[in-house]
């Protein structure tokens, strides 16, 4: 494109360019340095009042927390002992749990497992079990007869269903009361 403008404007068009530009900067500057004193003396007053942040009246909440959560851990601790049980007590929930769960095999799905102490003393196991054919289920029947700690397994009659849900209670080996 031919500039057509004679060489006197066009130093005037550069120096109006260059003023603008260096006012544009200067307003940029001015406005972060505004920004930053007021912040600094924000943080200054707040710190001369005593005004904490929020992340350590948090930590100050949970302080006060502690001693609930201490609680909470010490029950959980508790019901963990006596799930498993002690050395002269038969075999341990965990246990018969571990070993129930070692004996799934294709086509059995474990989806509940419920444990239950009566007030006769009697452990009872309470288990859902899906299994896709009724050969399947009563061959993991036969295998829960012979885990070592489980008494009596305690089913329904097995029906020719296609999808087979069997709800199973296996009555643990145990002292009476």
């Amino acid at each position: 494109m031919i500039n057509l403008l004679p060489l006197e404007n066009k130093k005037n068009v550069w120096r109006e360019y260059r003023g603008r530009r260096a006012i544009v900067i200067g307003l940029v500057m001015m406005f972060l340095l505004l920004t930053g004193i007021i912040l600094l003396t924000a943080f200054y007053f707040s710190s001369l009042w005593g005004l904490k942040p929020r992340a350590s009246m948090a930590a100050e909440k949970d302080e006060k927390d502690r001693t609930v959560y201490e609680l909470k851990l010490k029950n959980l601790s508790d019901n963990l002992k006596l799930l498993s049980g002690t050395e002269n007590s038969p075999p341990s929930v965990v246990s018969v749990f571990e070993k129930v769960s070692q004996l799934k095999e294709g086509g059995i799905k474990i989806e509940a497992f419920k444990y239950e102490l009566k007030s006769t003393g009697e452990s009872l196991f309470r288990l859902q079990v899906s299994a896709s054919t009724r050969k399947v289920a009563s061959d993991y029947l036969v295998k829960l007869h012979k885990v070592e700690g489980i008494e009596d397994v305690i089913y329904p009659i097995l029906t020719g269903d296609k999808n087979l849900t069997i709800p199973l209670e296996l009555i643990l080996v145990s002292k009476k009361k």
